[in-house]
């Protein structure tokens, strides 16, 4: 959710899920199936003239950390148990209650 985040806040392009799965170094399935996850919560979109492009389901400010975990943990499978390392420092240090920060203010606070 950060990595598309980011750039949307910024005005840089969307990023596509062949650029995250490198960026992050894990397997195409995991990333795509928290992908997924993202897009059924609304909280991502596929984007582009291909549909290869991720973008913010909605604005950044109405998008949560809080929102990003509880739909990336749905399921059974842990698959945030099986990325270890690849959460950013920023996003690794909110405490609790931090968990209702927008992505909309950590981008203009990295």
């Amino acid at each position: 959710m950060w990595m598309v985040c980011k750039p949307f806040g910024e005005g840089k392009p969307a990023p596509q899920q062949e650029w995250l799965e490198q960026q992050l170094g894990v397997p195409g399935d995991l990333t795509r199936r928290i992908s997924d996850k993202l897009i059924l919560h609304g909280l991502l979109n596929l984007a582009g003239p291909d549909g290869d492009l991720l973008t913010p389901g909605r604005s950044l400010d109405l998008i949560s950390v809080s929102d990003a975990l509880y739909a990336a943990r749905k399921d059974e499978d842990q698959l945030g148990e099986r990325l270890p390392g690849i959460l950013p420092d920023i996003l690794r240090n909110i405490t609790p209650p931090g968990g209702d920060q927008t992505f909309a203010k950590l981008v203009k606070t990295a």
